[in-house]
């Protein structure tokens, strides 16, 4: 398998395991591809996709989301700052 891709063939239970046990750079590179694998495939409607994405979420979800925002709006802070 080369670099930067990956087959699952797995539950979806099995896929959020194994991407929590990856490195934090694996799991940025999947949040990232999936960002832009949505703007690509839903164009215009992406903004219609986070909301119908946003409105499955469980707490766990919504706790992550909302966790990694805040981590997002901080560093943008401090690279404003610089």
């Amino acid at each position: 398998m080369s670099k930067n891709y990956a087959h699952f063939e797995l539950p979806t239970k099995e896929i959020g395991r194994a991407l929590a046990c990856a490195s934090d750079d694996e799991q940025s590179e999947v949040l990232n591809s999936l960002g832009m694998e949505l703007k690509i495939i839903c164009g215009r409607k992406v903004e219609t996709q986070h909301c119908y994405f946003a409105s499955k979420l469980d707490a766990h979800g919504r706790e992550l989301v909302t966790s990694l925002a805040d981590f997002v709006k901080i560093r943008e802070e401090q690279e404003t700052k610089k």
